[in-house]
């Protein structure tokens, strides 16, 4: 079977835009490094431009994908246990932070970019994000 050149580009497209944002959430470390002792448990959670709603951690992120990535290996995210980020690091697309669950309380805004959320001194509880 033979692809056309618009049928390769047509799907490199969709890959390309079915992630508008992408944030990776640190269990231990609170300053986005995974060289800390102990080596944190990390989640990078992504998501479609239209995927802007409210999460919180520790609850059903449906529509995300999820990685999860820990010492000695890497596996799809699911019931693996609580992950309560001291940190997180937004890659893509823009992000708002919240120290409360169901985004409320104190908060901070990240416009799209590279960034680390961190120094609250309390686990982070939920963040929305967009493309």
């Amino acid at each position: 079977m033979q692809l056309s050149t618009l049928t390769i580009q047509t799907i490199a497209f969709l890959a390309a835009t079915s992630q508008a944002w992408m944030l990776t959430a640190y269990d231990k470390s609170g300053n986005c490094n995974t060289n800390s002792a102990p080596a944190p448990r990390t989640r990078v959670l992504t998501g479609a431009p239209n995927l802007t709603r409210c999460f919180t951690f520790d609850q059903s992120m449906p529509g995300t994908g999820c990685t999860e990535y820990f010492p000695g290996g890497q596996r799809a995210c699911g019931p693996s246990g609580s992950l309560l980020p001291m940190s997180v690091r937004t890659h893509s697309g823009g992000c708002k932070v919240y120290r409360e669950v169901n985004c409320q309380g104190y908060a901070t805004e990240y416009p799209a970019g590279n960034w680390c959320v961190a120094g609250w001194g309390a686990a982070i509880r939920s963040f929305s994000c967009s493309g």
